[in-house]
């Protein structure tokens, strides 16, 4: 951690953005992108311990990190591998039927020619929903 601490250097501002987006109501989208080997995810990590000293439930889906391929025709292993990975800190019962869905949808719609089910949107927003249900939680 001692590294990835060093390389937030000079990002005070990007973190401020980051918490305070985090503890504004209602939902936010923030897209980190950048060149490789700038510092996003040294600056995700650092976002992660603060708000977890916050007491901000922190979800980390690290994009790319799945199986990918046709069998996840909309890139939501990584979001599905994470809420598993972390599944004990969201205790409610609901997550598991969504989180099921959603798996089960996406690896269907990637077999299918069109690659399109509209019952998925409706599961993801159950997942999502599910998720903000148990607190501030930051995916």
């Amino acid at each position: 951690m001692a590294r990835a601490r060093a390389m937030v250097r000079g990002r005070k501002a990007e973190l401020a953005a980051l918490r305070a987006a985090s503890a504004a109501d209602g939902g936010r989208l923030i897209v980190l992108k950048g060149p490789v080997g700038i510092g996003k995810t040294a600056l995700l990590e650092e976002a992660e311990c603060t708000l977890r000293v916050d007491g901000t439930r922190v979800l980390p889906v690290r994009m790319g990190s799945g199986p990918g391929g046709r069998g996840d025709a909309f890139g939501l292993a990584p979001l599905v591998g994470a809420v598993r990975e972390r599944y004990e800190q969201f205790p409610a019962s609901g997550l598991a039927a969504s989180l099921s869905t959603v798996a089960r949808l996406s690896e269907a719609a990637g077999r299918e020619a069109g690659g399109w089910a509209p019952s998925l949107v409706p599961a993801l927003d159950s997942l999502v929903l599910g998720l903000a249900h148990q607190g501030r939680t930051v995916v």
